[in-house]
């Protein structure tokens, strides 16, 4: 009698281990599945189908019936994401809303935005507020949704990026535990860096994703911090690329690094012209290139562009941003600032011309909607060239003659003009 009971007790026990088991699996195979769609491009599910394939290797049976799914209707599946996003998006801002509205401005909007696309650890809504200031209500806000351990303010600042949709899943990863190294590894942190390099970052004080990677990547090829912010200052540097050509930036800055005396001025028109010459010929690299070689063949290029002809009556576009004339009295001196639009690609030549800079090979980006080039002048004589980035709104750069920085007063107009059209700047000063 004894031992039938043992037996059924047993038996409950064993059953009652493997219904918990098959709950645990079930769980996490919808996590993964959720996960792969999230990270794939919805019109392709096969895509999404061969990442849950991979995340389930270890539970076949579970893997055909989330794949079956997945193949059977993709629609719905993409439906109920969007859905899903939408809800997230809004269950974080009303949180937010309610128990910091200091953080619904305009510059954590995207930032928010990201957090609220990543996989939550906890729900916003089981936030307890710690802090005032915006910067310390943020990282508190994305340590409870995102962190399962302690992040320090750098990672979380990789959210502020121009780039953040590249950076968001190595927060994520990050914020799970992963380590910076692991992303790299496999492929999720396209920036190519060393054990030692990942470490640095990680390390480096401030709030400075990118300027902390490149930093790391200049440092372990001895360079210096005038060349990091000459690299910061171009697309090369600020921007995240696809691995292939994150791994051809670094030679670019082997090369910088093994040429110091290479006027760290030049670096910006530098890069221009070695972009050019990597689009014409991809096999082009950096070995055994000289330096007088490839400053003379930038300013040939440069030239070139300058001369050019076979578009010189083409005319671009308006940005829809307002010119401006501004007068500045100071007793009888009288000084009359404008800033307008070049709208033509002869404007654009004679001020690359005049000005001594390779403004010219912006013609393919204002032709396409992605920038537009503004003149600021004092009593009609050309002093600063202004590019803003149509899509975010943002002046990214503003120099003047042979790339000279910009002047206190010359800043002061900038800033009016940039107010006047709702812009940020973002220059990168030498």
């Amino acid at each position: 009698m004894r031992r039938s009971r043992r037996e059924a007790a047993r038996k409950r026990a064993e059953a009652s281990s493997q219904n918990r088991a098959h709950t645990k699996s079930l769980r996490r195979g919808q996590e993964a599945l959720l996960q792969a769609v999230i990270h794939s491009d919805l019109n392709q599910p096969r895509g999404a189908a061969s990442q849950v394939e991979a995340a389930l290797a270890d539970d076949a049976a579970l893997r055909r019936t989330l794949l079956n799914k997945v193949q059977a209707q993709p629609d719905e599946w993409a439906t109920a994401l969007a859905d899903w996003r939408r809800l997230q998006l809004e269950t974080m801002l009303r949180c937010v809303a309610r128990k910091a509205p200091r953080l619904i401005v305009p510059e954590y909007v995207a930032p928010l935005f990201w957090i609220s696309k990543l996989q939550w650890i906890r729900s916003p809504r089981d936030w307890a507020v710690k802090g005032k200031g915006r910067g310390t209500l943020y990282r508190s806000l994305a340590s409870h949704v995102l962190a399962k351990y302690p992040m320090t303010s750098l990672v979380w600042g990789a959210l502020f990026e121009d780039d953040a949709c590249k950076l968001a899943p190595v927060v994520a990863h990050l914020g799970r535990g992963g380590s910076l190294l692991k992303a790299v590894q496999n492929g999720l942190m396209p920036v190519p860096l060393t054990r030692k390099m990942c470490h640095q970052v990680l390390h480096t004080p401030g709030e400075q994703f990118m300027h902390a990677v490149r930093w790391a990547q200049i440092r372990a090829l001895d360079g210096d911090r005038r060349l990091l912010a000459a690299w910061m200052s171009t697309d090369a540097g600020a921007r995240v690329h696809e691995r292939a050509v994150e791994e051809f930036w670094v030679t670019v800055l082997r090369w910088l690094c093994a040429n110091p005396m290479l006027d760290r001025r030049q670096v910006a028109p530098l890069l221009d012209y070695i972009r050019h010459r990597r689009q014409e010929d991809a096999s082009f690299s950096m070995k055994r290139r000289s330096g007088v070689a490839l400053i003379r063949g930038m300013r040939h290029w440069h030239g070139d562009l300058a001369r050019a002809r076979a578009i010189a009556g083409k005319t671009f576009a308006p940005s829809g941003f307002k010119a401006a004339a501004y007068v500045k009295r100071k007793g009888a001196v009288v000084k009359r600032w404008r800033v307008r639009e070049i709208l033509s690609s002869k404007a654009l030549a004679a001020e690359g011309r005049e000005l001594r800079h390779c403004v010219y090979s912006y013609a393919w980006s204002i032709e396409r909607g992605l920038a537009s080039i503004w003149s600021m002048t004092l009593d009609n004589v050309r002093m600063i060239t202004i590019e803003v980035r149509n899509d975010l709104r943002r002046v990214v750069q503003a120099l003047g003659k042979h790339n000279r920085v910009m002047t206190s007063e010359e800043l002061q107009v900038l800033r009016k003009w940039a107010e006047d059209n709702t812009l940020q700047i973002c220059v990168r000063r030498l």
